[in-house]
Parts: C-alpha cells; structure tokens; sequence
C-alpha cells in the first residue's frame, strides 16, 4: 500500500538576519518567510543586525508571531542573510549560507561592481570604491559568499534581479518571491476620483513634482512615513498608483495597490521591465528617460481617469500575476527548505 511522501525540513534550524525595527518591504519578506517556514513545520527564527540591538521589535509584525534568536553555527543549520548585513555573518564556519538578493542594485557588491565600470576619474572612483569597501560589507562578502562559493545559497526575489546575478556576477539564484499583501480592511475606503497615490522615493518625487505643476486638478498623495494600515487605505482611496522611480527588486506598493483594484503607472526601470516581474499592459509602462515623459504619464492618468473599468479590464493579467503570489511562495518554499521523504 503506497503512502504519502513526508515533508521535513531541510535544515534543524533557519536562522534569517534582519534590521530590527524597521517596517519596509525587505524586512516584510524577511519576517514572511520566516513565518512560512514555521507554519510548514521548520524551525525558523530571526537573529537582528548587531547595528539594530538596541531598537525595539516593530509591533507591525507581531501578527506574524515569529522569535528571534541567537544564531546557532552548527552543519545542519541554515543562515539565510538579506544583500544588506554580509558583516553579521562573520564568524560562522559551519553552518550553510544564504543570500536572498531582495533589492539587488542597492547591495555594496553591486555598487563596488558598478563603480569598475564607470567612467570616471581614476581618483574619484577609487575614494568611492574606498568608502564601500571600508564599510566592511564588501569583504565579508567575498570571506562570506565569494570564498565559500560552493557552499553559499543564492535566491533572488525577482526575476530583475535573477538576471543581474548571472549576467554581471555569473550567479546562479533559484527564485524565491514574497507576496503582497493587504489588509480586509483596506477594501472598504471610499475612493476619491481624482486621488492618485505615489511612491515619493527612488526618483519618484521630483517627477512627481513636475506633473503636479501642470495638472492642479490631480490630488498627488505621496505614501512616505505610513504605518501599513495607512498605507493600505491611502491606496484603496487612490484612483492611480503612481511610481515613477526606480526599481531595484519588486517592490510591494504596485503589487499592493493591484491587490486592491487600483491601476498602476510605472517607471518601465528595473525590475518593472520584465513580465516576470510586474505583468502590465504597455501603456502602463512609462519610458522616464524620453523628452516625451510627462505628456505619456499625464496620457496614462488620463486614460484610467475617463475608463477606470476598461483600466482594470487592462490590468487584469496583473492582478492575476500579483494573487497568485502566495501559493507560488509556499511552493518555493517547499522547494528550497524542505525535502519529501517516503515513509
């Protein structure tokens, strides 16, 4: 009589480094796969940055109900590092590594390798090559990730970044892609006709700026300095998401703001090119580096604005893209930390 495989964990214990304290979208992922190794049946703790020690845990998380630990350097324990604290792991001999590269342009290797390349004074690369490499990062990478090469675990977040890893750094990552999420409540908020909602950082501000100058009928409403719940309300409330800066990883707010029907502009920067990514309609992509910018951004507004029906008819492969995240995480997760076992 055949029986069900077993699913057991890969590793005794996972232990995932994160800055204390802060709610932004790489901590978020960090705390849902930590949360999703535990609902699975592994053994999943979060170890803070030693530079976040003193700030108190971000009671935005607490749903999640996952504790922090010490990081035990045993051979059967994983631990899993963000592009962002290659120094804390210094030290650790033996238990396996992991990088999960959540916004992979903004990591010190990638800067350092983006610094080679410039053309610039041999003098004003180096003193800025001399600064990353001085913090420390740089060479707990190499000690950490380069060094221990055939030991080191690589997962991207994006397919953005999936690319970079083997085009620029020759690395193979498997995928490995938090969801959006947003809150029930959010669903409810009135909408206000001419609101659009924007992402204030990464560019997003000063092209921001220039469109509200000509267009005073449009309510801008930068989301900066929100707790989650009011980020969800302020995107349930918009007419437009709008994000016109860069896109290093996959950034929640657009994945958010589709979860909650609202169409989505973007910059088509990063990891917005890519379908794998962000599954929009090519009016919704904007080329920020055209003289012809603001006029496609203000046409983009202007579209959803007159035919906000036929915008999310637009949008629906998105939307599709972006609820069907959660079942793809669980999967990846399955993948990557856990093995079947016959019994």
């Amino acid at each position: 009589m055949s029986t069900s495989p077993e699913v057991v964990p890969r590793y005794s214990k996972v232990f995932i480094l994160y800055p204390r304290g802060v709610v932004t979208g790489g901590p978020t992922s960090l705390h849902l796969l930590a949360h999703e190794i535990r609902r699975l049946g592994g053994q999943a703790f979060l170890t803070p940055w030693k530079r976040t020690y003193s700030r108190p845990r971000a009671e935005a998380y607490d749903p999640l109900n996952v504790p922090e630990a010490e990081i035990e350097d045993a051979k059967d324990v994983l631990v899993l590092t963000s592009e962002f604290s290659f120094i804390d792991l210094k030290g650790i001999k033996n238990a396996a590594l992991a990088v999960w590269w959540l916004s992979f342009e903004n990591s010190v290797p990638y800067h350092v390798h983006r610094l080679r390349n410039l053309r610039l004074r041999s003098a004003v690369r180096s003193q800025l090559m001399r600064k990353k490499i001085l913090s420390g990062e740089y060479g707990q990478y190499l000690r950490a990730v380069r060094v221990r090469r055939k030991r080191a675990i690589h997962f991207a977040n994006s397919y953005h970044a999936k690319h970079l890893m083997n085009t620029r750094f020759h690395l193979h990552a498997d995928m490995l892609a938090a969801p959006a999420q947003v809150l029930a409540s959010a669903h409810v908020v009135q909408k206000q006709a001419r609101q659009v909602s924007y992402n204030p950082a990464k560019g997003g501000e000063k092209r921001v700026q220039a469109l509200s100058s000509q267009r005073p009928d449009l309510v801008f409403v930068p989301i900066s300095g929100l707790s989650p719940t009011e980020v969800n309300r302020t995107l349930a409330g918009s007419s437009i998401y709008l994000d016109l800066g860069y896109f290093p990883g996959k950034d929640r707010l657009p994945r958010e703001a589709a979860l909650l029907g609202v169409p989505v502009v973007v910059a088509n920067l990063g990891a917005a090119r890519f379908d794998e990514d962000y599954r929009l309609a090519s009016w919704q992509r904007i080329d920020v580096h055209s003289d012809a910018w603001e006029r496609d951004t203000l046409n983009a507004i202007d579209r959803v604005l007159r035919n906000p029906s036929q915008a999310r008819q637009d949008q629906r492969p998105f939307e599709r893209q972006v609820a069907s995240e959660a079942s793809r995480f669980t999967d990846q997760v399955l993948e990557h930390f856990f093995e079947l076992h016959s019994e």
